[in-house]
């Protein structure tokens, strides 16, 4: 019983904690999502309250597709002090904390300080269950610190890095030439004309490259070169040769 009443205080005192930042942004209010389907840990989810996201208020999960491949390779890999993610995700830290819950290290990239705070929120809302969740996940807003962080100690290296377009892969260049990244996840949220020379590069170093929708399992791309012709907005996941993913499923010709 007591236990019960903790944790009814725990969460009226988050939800205080919520609305305390309510005037803090244009928008002034949020929504808590928890988190449950194709995670290993579940989590809470701080939303702003904006109609881009009404998505994930009905569906309860954020890109189902990255989601669920981005939770297979978290398992495929046990977390230590020198695997880090890095997530440079414009309108959320949703694979920032997914994968901070899982206890890997996590660089989440916004050159917009006003959304810290907002970071710090889902960091709140999830320190009860999670007591590991703000030692995992930092925040950098600027870009290039980045280089700082994996410069300073050789034996570091980066499991998963999400970008938002392709034109912001080589700003790790170092870790792709010395095979410290065998992930890479492009979002493509907004169109963007892509360029081919970019995957030429990664194909030259030993990346294949699959489309991640929200209704089929990862399906690996043939040419790259016609895929992004396309005007699409579909996920490119660039996975290298040593890589621990295996692609056990059916090959779509594009």
């Amino acid at each position: 019983m007591f236990l019960i009443i903790v944790q009814m205080l725990t969460l009226l005192s988050v939800y205080i904690y919520i609305m305390s930042f309510k005037y803090n942004t244009p928008s002034g209010r949020y929504d808590l999502i928890h988190i449950q389907k194709e995670v290993t840990k579940d989590f809470k989810f701080v939303l702003e309250d904006n109609k881009k996201y009404d998505n994930i208020r009905r569906n309860r999960i954020y890109k189902k597709g990255l989601t669920k491949f981005i939770n297979t390779i978290l398992n495929l890999y046990k977390p230590h002090d020198n695997l880090f993610i890095i997530d440079n995700t414009n309108d959320n830290c949703y694979f920032s904390l997914m994968s901070a819950i899982q206890n890997y290290k996590c660089i989440y990239v916004n050159k917009n300080k006003e959304y810290n705070h907002y970071v710090d929120m889902n960091r709140c809302v999830n320190h009860y269950q999670y007591n590991n969740v703000n030692q995992n996940l930092l925040v950098l807003n600027k870009p290039r610190d980045i280089n700082t962080i994996f410069s300073n100690n050789k034996k570091r290296y980066v499991l998963i890095k999400i970008v938002n377009h392709s034109d912001e892969i080589f700003n790790t260049t170092r870790l792709i030439k010395s095979e410290k990244l065998p992930h890479i996840i492009i979002l493509r949220d907004t169109y963007k004309k892509d360029n081919p020379e970019t995957y030429r590069q990664l194909a030259l170093k030993c990346y294949n490259f699959y489309k991640i929708t929200n209704t089929h399992d990862p399906i690996k791309i043939n040419n790259i070169y016609e895929f992004i012709k396309k005007k699409n907005k579909i996920s490119i996941a660039c996975i290298h040769q040593h890589s621990k993913f295996r692609d056990s499923l059916t090959v779509y010709f594009d």
